[in-house]
């Protein structure tokens, strides 16, 4: 009796399942690196910039790379208390570097998300921050009394978190504190849901008169269509039939009585044939 489990192998005996799985993983690797190109462009202009741009919703480490002092400080403040002086001698040194590295700029703007008004406070005090000493905390009030106020402070605060919900919290007229509660906008600040609400409104108001506008077009093109078409398909029955046309596009129905059928069938039957 002859062996009938030896595998089959190929002409360089190697055994034919595995010869099919190398040609099949070589065709897989050349369909692949046909798509390569495709894969890397979709990536690098769509799918990337997409990510990109949706990370930026909640994600915003420009204060705490751009003032790293200040921020470990306030992490432990409760943003109830008055700023100590630490935190003043601390906010200075970063200023002074952040005028040196011309990134003031980045950094008032990121605060001034938080509260309108301290750009120009952020820019002017580090103008002069090289040369406060201390007390330091009476220095930045020297320079500009915004700084007594303690919502400069809550703000920067708000500002020195990396991962935060409050640009999607001002996505529907809600801030958040300093110490991560959520609430309501003021009166005058609650702008997006009212726009949100009207571009609702007119996008339906314009998508149903389109489509009443559309539909009536629709209907007297295939009116028109119908009258056009109309002649030709009796024209078109009554060559089948045999039977002469009117002069008004009508069929004679005296001439296409009770043999009309049978010339029709006989017609079917001979092209059948």
């Amino acid at each position: 009796m002859s062996d009938t489990t030896t595998p089959l192998v190929a002409a360089d005996g190697t055994p034919l399942k595995r010869k099919l799985a190398q040609s099949l993983m070589r065709s897989r690797a050349r369909a692949f690196g046909l798509a390569l190109p495709l894969l890397a462009f979709i990536l690098v202009l769509f799918v990337y910039p997409i990510a990109n741009f949706l990370t930026q919703a909640f994600y915003d480490a420009r204060f705490a790379t751009l003032m790293p002092g200040t921020t470990e400080v306030l992490k432990d403040w409760d943003a109830v208390s008055a700023p100590t002086e630490e935190m003043a001698a601390v906010l200075v040194a970063d200023l002074v570097v952040s005028k040196k590295e011309k990134t003031i700029g980045k950094v008032a703007t990121r605060v001034n998300r938080e509260l309108s008004g301290t750009r120009s406070l952020f820019t002017k005090t580090a103008r002069s921050a090289k040369k406060m000493e201390a007390p330091y905390m009476e220095a930045l009030i020297k320079k500009d009394k915004d700084w007594d106020d303690i919502e400069v402070w809550q703000a920067m605060k708000t500002a020195s978190r990396v991962y935060t919900p409050a640009y999607l919290a001002a996505a529907v007229d809600l801030k958040m504190l300093a110490d991560g509660s959520i609430v309501r906008q003021d009166e005058d600040r609650r702008i997006h849901v009212i726009l949100f609400w009207r571009t609702l409104e007119i996008s339906f108001l314009v998508t149903t008169l389109l489509f009443h506008v559309g539909l009536s077009s629709g209907l007297h093109a295939i009116d028109a269509a119908c009258a056009y078409l109309k002649p030709l398909a009796y024209s078109g029955v009554a060559a089948v039939l045999d039977v002469p046309i009117g002069a008004n596009h009508s069929m004679d129905r005296d001439v296409a009585g009770a043999g009309c059928v049978k010339r029709f069938v006989r017609r079917l039957w001979v092209g059948c044939r």
